[in-house]
């Protein structure tokens, strides 16, 4: 595997955690042959990554991928016994989780049901499709979400509805013999307000190092469709409580299609979740001790992009005080991935946030996974059809297989500045760059090429304030195709 370091620029001058964090260079999970909707990553035993990702179509296909050595081996189609299985677009469809080296996959098929498919191998054989829920006439269910239990049980989450899409609840069921069959399903949003929950959006299912379960989904109590967490005090016991994590208020009519996403960080239950009840669309971080199930802080992620942003899909991973979050960002018609982590807890997830993958395409549906120190990313590059993944830890990647290139990184002087400034590389490249200047909203004010160690640029026509400089490579250096310093005009 090509693992080269390199460096994304912090958002503002933030504060600075205490270490590094380095990312490798994105390599392919799979060719395009294979499709790349929607794509979902955990870990085996050993701590390699597993990916999930679906090809849509007449004839939908499911696949999983495995990390050997440097690289992915072949993907394994899963046996679907013919199911018509729906994969939705986003971060709707088919959902994984891991423990050992046993994998589920939960789908569905809408008006039919809620499946599971079990490897206990890592991916390579699977078992036959089983049903995880008996429906009552008249009854639909959608959405499905899956967890393990601390004994490495499935549990499932889904929303069930009327004919209608009306009456919606969230339903969970429980295996006690490994996703062979499962319990009779239970209301994990009773305690909660309301009579309803959204209705198109998924929840996050899971348990804590007590034992305790969690779901962590979208409300409708009329039309406020807040976040909200549920408890159970244990796997087999009734959801008990729950708590009004969100301060948004957020009123909208129709269904967002986005849930949350949650992981547990020393005593809080740590949630991501997409609103625009502030009036923007943005992506915040909430903390909810799980014990007393009193809710902590809320954060609004800042925006890389500025101006007219919006991000959603997020997700999170971590252990104890560190952890890491990715999510969606769109500006200017393109749609990047961005990435932010904290070694000292939630609240300083909005102290650090970098481009994963960026340009001027689409990168999309980004999922995340942690162990021991690294952090697992996927996502979907929207140019090649492909499923990516990068790997993020707090030490540089060295190829094993190549001598590890010079970072090339360049700086702004004056900085700040008053006319002109120069764009200053570490060396001469040998191959073509370009630059541009954008304004906080991301709206390009001007533009040209990066041939030498100097480049003079002039931005006299340019008001007081603060921009960023792009430099944008055609094929990527040391990891990057673009890297990104801030500039402040101020004038004499």
């Amino acid at each position: 595997m090509n693992l080269k370091h390199f460096y994304l620029l912090f958002l503002f001058p933030l504060t600075v955690s205490a270490q590094d964090i380095y990312f490798s260079d994105p390599i392919p999970v799979a060719d395009n042959s294979y499709g790349s909707r929607a794509p979902r990553v955990d870990l085996l035993d050993d701590g390699s990554p597993v990916v999930y990702f679906g090809k849509s179509g007449t004839n939908p296909l499911l696949h999983i991928a495995r990390f050997s050595g440097d690289a992915f081996l072949t993907p394994v189609q899963i046996p679907i016994s013919n199911l018509d299985v729906n994969l939705w677009s986003g971060e709707l469809g088919p959902q994984l989780a891991t423990f050992g080296n046993t994998v589920y996959v939960v789908y569905e098929v809408y008006g039919e049901g809620i499946y599971l498919s079990t490897s206990t191998d890592g991916g390579d054989n699977w078992l036959d499709p089983i049903s995880v829920v008996d429906l009552p006439a008249g009854r639909f269910a959608t959405l499905p979400s899956v967890g393990v239990d601390p004994a490495g049980n499935p549990v499932v989450s889904f929303v069930t509805t009327n004919s209608f899409e009306q009456e919606a609840q969230y339903e969970v069921a429980i295996s006690t013999n490994g996703g062979v069959s499962f319990e009779p399903t239970v209301v994990a949003n009773a305690p909660a307000s309301g009579e309803e929950v959204c209705e198109c959006c998924p929840a996050s299912i899971g348990t804590d190092s007590d034992g305790q379960l969690f779901l962590t989904f979208r409300n409708n109590n009329n039309n406020i469709r807040d976040i909200w967490v549920s408890r159970a005090p244990g796997v087999m016991a009734d959801f008990d409580t729950a708590t009004d994590i969100d301060d948004t208020d957020w009123e909208i009519f129709s269904c967002p299609a986005s849930g949350p996403n949650s992981v547990q960080s020393n005593d809080d239950w740590v949630s991501v979740f997409f609103s625009a009840g502030a009036g923007f669309s943005s992506v915040y971080v909430s903390e909810l001790d799980r014990n007393t199930m009193t809710a902590g802080g809320q954060w609004a992620m800042p925006t890389f992009n500025g101006g007219e942003t919006t991000q959603n899909y997020p997700r999170i991973a971590g252990q104890g005080d560190t952890l890491a979050m990715v999510w969606e960002e769109s500006a200017t018609g393109s749609k990047d991935v961005l990435f932010a982590w904290s070694d000292s807890g939630a609240s300083n997830l909005i102290d650090a946030s970098y481009i994963l993958a960026g340009g001027d395409f689409a990168q999309r549906n980004p999922d995340i996974a942690y162990r021991d120190g690294l952090f697992h990313v996927v996502y979907t590059d929207q140019l090649t059809n492909q499923v990516m993944y990068v790997e993020a830890g707090f030490a540089p990647f060295v190829s094993v297989k190549e001598p590890k290139k010079e970072v090339v990184s360049f700086g702004l002087s004056p900085n700040p500045a008053s006319g002109n400034f120069d764009i200053r590389l570490a060396h001469a490249l040998d191959q073509t760059a370009r630059y541009r200047v954008l304004e906080l909203s991301g709206k390009v004010v001007a533009s040209g090429y990066v041939s030498q160690e100097v480049t003079a640029v002039s931005c006299t026509h340019l008001p007081e304030g603060i921009y960023f400089v792009e430099v944008i490579f055609d094929e990527a250096v040391s990891g990057a195709n673009r890297m990104t310093e801030k500039l402040v005009l101020q004038r004499k």
